[in-house]
């Protein structure tokens, strides 16, 4: 095998789905968007290192000193800054199961935070050499359907220092919306996957609707 092909080949499978849809989805809502760079010692193989993204919204001032907790697209323009940390499928053990129970959700968010946790994760983010008052975010695969077990998981993620929840399910109904219009299908081939699915009908947005968040 030539070596050319060996890295097309490791390109491949090193691809990670979810960070490109993180990044798509920001730059489509007119964000910069720069990946926190991890030094040697924070990386370690026993533990999940989450991926955490800075993003950057030139067309605001500041921060919102109140914000519900559960964000959505609608509230992207009154954010600043954040660091975005990505707990996804492909970077953990999630999987479709966990769906099904709103109590295994709960437990498998608490032991891959508070994994990261007691990593001192949380400090390696406010050590990093970004703004220490950009706005916390973090994205889920799902949040729970039961209200009070949604309330739980918020009183948690508050507790260890985050400022908002956001859904992986909405990333992609926004991306898929905006699929046909967008430029960014050149720079994002997860992001033209999704414009090629829709052009031949193979997606709609309705068809979204069963993540429920």
């Amino acid at each position: 095998m030539s070596y050319a092909r060996l890295v097309r080949r490791r390109r491949i499978f090193f691809v990670n789905v979810e960070h490109d849809l993180v990044r798509a989805y920001f730059e489509e809502n007119n964000f910069l968007v720069s990946q926190v760079e991890r030094s040697i010692s924070e990386i370690t193989k026993k533990k999940i290192n989450l991926a955490v993204f800075s993003v950057l919204n030139t067309d605001c001032t500041e921060n919102p000193q109140k914000l519900n907790f559960r964000v959505y697209t609608g509230d992207l323009n009154r954010i600043r800054n954040a660091h975005v940390t990505l707990l996804s499928w492909q970077d953990t053990s999630f999987s479709n199961g966990l769906l099904n129970s709103d109590t295994k959700l709960l437990k498998f968010f608490r032991q891959i935070l508070d994994s990261n946790q007691k990593k001192n994760y949380s400090n390696s983010l406010i050590s990093s050499n970004l703004d220490n008052s950009a706005f916390r975010l973090l994205v889920v695969p799902a949040l729970p359907r039961i209200e009070s077990k949604c309330q739980e998981l918020f009183h948690y993620l508050k507790s260890i220092g985050f400022d908002g929840v956001f859904t992986l399910s909405s990333i992609l109904e926004n991306l898929l919306r905006h699929s046909i219009t967008s430029n960014l299908s050149s720079n994002y081939g997860v992001f033209h996957l999704l414009k090629l699915l829709k052009t031949y009908g193979l997606a709609t947005e309705p068809q979204l609707d069963i993540f429920n968040n």
